[in-house]
Parts: structure tokens; sequence; C-alpha cells
């Protein structure tokens, strides 16, 4: 039993070497560009960023892909997307303002942060943004105190397993309350215009996807029989990317999701969205650092 378990490290250590100097190996090409005074330095490889954004739209053809900005704001890669036609997500005044100026119309962009400062909203107001997830009531009176027929979409929590970063514990509400969020948005002269579920950051389990297009499905059923039509479903983000471990593809993702959205919506919403932010940018880049001294301890 021993030898086996000390076999099996070597082997996850041999692939995380050979995964490494793969990565390595890609993005040699930063190296001659880097003067090494100028370290610490992040290098984003935009054509990378480019050809991983066309990669997502050809095999979710269905789907409008929602850059997260968070996930990486610099200015160029803003632009570079947009130029691509990308649609973005903001969290901030301060990644709203970068979006715009990137020449983004507001009609692309839209804020799945469930708690939004007031300031926020207000300069939303300004620009014309008014679409915005909620997962409290507290988050929706916020909304309606400053902007009146504002787009809102409730967020429902799904099972986080298999994913690096698991959100389901910080965001998220269950069906009951959705559908009460629902109702007492349109109370509150909002507009009920979606749902959107986050299956966790780094998401290497299909079933997550599963459960989230299911638990959607049930809460458009019950939305519907109450009077709410409602427009849009957002599956969020969770593309993995590969580090030092492998990770499900981008085209086994989109392959799974378009039978499971056969299976749940046989007539698809008006808009389907995703959010992808470190599944576009996240293995696009390398830190360039000097190793300025050794020790032995």
């Amino acid at each position: 039993m021993l030898k086996s378990a000390i076999d099996h490290k070597a082997i996850q250590f041999e692939f995380a070497k050979k995964t490494f100097l793969s990565f390595i190996e890609e993005r040699k090409h930063f190296i001659p560009y880097l003067r090494p005074e100028k370290t610490p330095v992040l290098c984003m490889d935009l054509d990378g960023i480019k050809r991983r954004y066309i990669e997502l739209k050809y095999h979710f053809s269905k789907f409008n892909v929602y850059y997260a900005v968070k996930a990486n704001d610099h200015e160029r890669i803003i632009k570079s997307l947009a130029e691509l036609g990308s649609h973005f997500e903001v969290a901030s005044s301060q990644e709203l303002s970068k979006v715009l100026q990137a020449g983004v119309s507001p009609n692309r962009i839209i804020s799945s942060n469930p708690v939004k400062p007031p300031d926020f909203i207000e300069y939303c107001k300004e620009v014309g943004m008014d679409r915005f997830a909620v997962d409290s009531y507290t988050e929706i009176d916020k909304i309606a105190a400053v902007m009146k027929r504002a787009r809102v979409y409730v967020r429902v929590v799904v099972p986080n397993e298999g994913s690096d970063w698991p959100l389901s514990k910080k965001f998220g509400v269950d069906l009951d309350t959705a559908i009460d969020l629902l109702e007492y948005a349109r109370e509150k002269n909002l507009i009920p215009y979606g749902i959107t579920f986050h299956v966790g950051s780094q998401c290497n389990n299909f079933r997550n996807w599963f459960i989230g297009i299911r638990t959607a499905a049930e809460l458009w059923e019950r939305a519907r029989m109450r009077g709410l039509k409602l427009q849009m479903l957002n599956i969020g983000g969770g593309i993995p990317v590969k580090y030092s471990y492998e990770a499900l593809s981008i085209e086994d993702i989109a392959y799974y999701v378009k039978g499971l959205m056969q299976k749940f919506f046989p007539i698809l919403p008006h808009e389907l969205q995703m959010e992808p932010g470190r599944g576009i940018v996240g293995d696009q880049g390398m830190m360039i650092c000097r190793v300025i001294g050794k020790a032995k301890r």
C-alpha cells in the first residue's frame, strides 16, 4: 500500500512538472521583450485571450459572452474583447467606467454582483445600464429607490462541489425565496428579467451545471405560472483553465450544457448569457521575476 501511494504521488508530480514546462514553452516568446530590471512583470498574451474568446463563442454559439471584468480589468484586454463583440459583466463603478471608455454600449453590460453600493447604482442610471443580479429583498429595495423599471435577475444557489473556489455559501437563494424575490421586484416596479447561477470558480464537475440548469428550469416554470415573463438565463462563469493539472475542456462543457438546455428548456429563453472571467484570461499570462538569492536551510 505504501509503495502504491508513493508511486501515485510520483506520477502526480511528474504530470505537474510536464504541464508546467509545457506552459513555459508556450509562452517563452514573452522573454525577449522583458528587461530584467523591470521585474516582476505580469505579461499577458492578448492574442491568446482573443483566441479563447473566439473558442467560447464558437462552442457556446447561442450564448452572449459577458467577460467578467474583475478577472483582469486592463484597458487593452477590455478593448481587445470589445473589438471582437464581447459583452461585459462589471462589479464596480471603476470597471463600468473602463468598459464604457472602450466604446462599449450600456446594452452590452450587466452587473451580477448581488451586493452593490448605492453610488454604483446611481452611476449605472446615469449611463443607461439597467441590468442587475439580486439575491435579497434589501438589494431590490436599493435598486428600486434609484432606478424604476430596472431589469433584475435572481441568483439561485447550486452546489459547488468540484470547484476550486466555491461560492454557494456566499451568494444565491433557494427556489422558494427566488420566486418570492421575483414577485417582490415586480411589486417594486422593477422588471423581473431572468435567472442566474454560478457553479463555482474553476469548476471541474459537470454535475454542477446539471443541477444549475435543472434548478433554473424549475424556477422558470414557477415564474410562468405566476404570470412572470422572464427573458434571460445566465449560467455564470466557472469555466476552468489548465494550471498544473488537467481541466474540463470548453468543448466538452459546451456539449454537455447544450444537451441540458435541450432537455430542460425545449423553448430557449430570449437571451442566454455566460460570464467567463478566469476562463478567458486565467492561463493567458506569465509572471516574470528575478531570483535575487538562494539559500539552503
